[in-house]
């Protein structure tokens, strides 16, 4: 845990208590007037999301000869809150990794892995994201390791 999800935590914290209360004054006025607070609570939420939720999700890659996978879990249980909690496919299917800027927070970028894959013989292309707690430099480290796996074994 960095001093960036601390500090994420403290700010939610603080956004959260102003935001309460204001929003309870306003639903004195109606429900239209309090609608007026949801920009704020889902602001709040997304940086609440930092704290609580991104540093304890862990995600595993497995690229076989002929099948991938990456799987995401919380606590290192698997979890069945994941929207997407398992991606596979064949491995004939990737096209490669790349590392994205996801997101700016207090001024320092955080960075995620981009896994490209095609869905099936019809080509749509599709992405998978994971990594977003780790470092640029381990995140470009993997994706080279990733891109020579794509390499080896969509080409033989």
């Amino acid at each position: 845990m960095d001093s960036n999800v601390i500090f994420s935590g403290a700010f939610s914290a603080l956004w959260f208590s102003a935001i309460a209360p204001a929003t309870v004054s306003m639903l004195s006025s109606g429900i239209v007037s309090a609608l007026f607070m949801t920009p704020f609570w889902l602001a709040g939420g997304a940086v609440a999301k930092i704290a609580v939720y991104d540093p304890f999700v862990s995600s595993k890659l497995m690229i076989g000869e002929y099948a991938w996978s990456l799987e995401k879990s919380i606590f290192r249980k698997r979890s069945t809150n994941f929207a997407n909690n398992k991606e596979e496919g064949a491995t004939r299917f990737l096209k490669g990794a790349s590392v994205n800027l996801a997101v700016v927070v207090n001024n320092v970028p955080k960075y995620e892995l981009i896994l490209y894959y095609a869905d099936g013989d019809d080509g749509f292309g599709k992405t998978a994201r994971f990594g977003r707690g780790l470092d640029f430099e381990e995140l470009e480290y993997l994706s080279s390791i990733i891109n020579e796996h794509c390499a080896k074994f969509v080409l033989s």
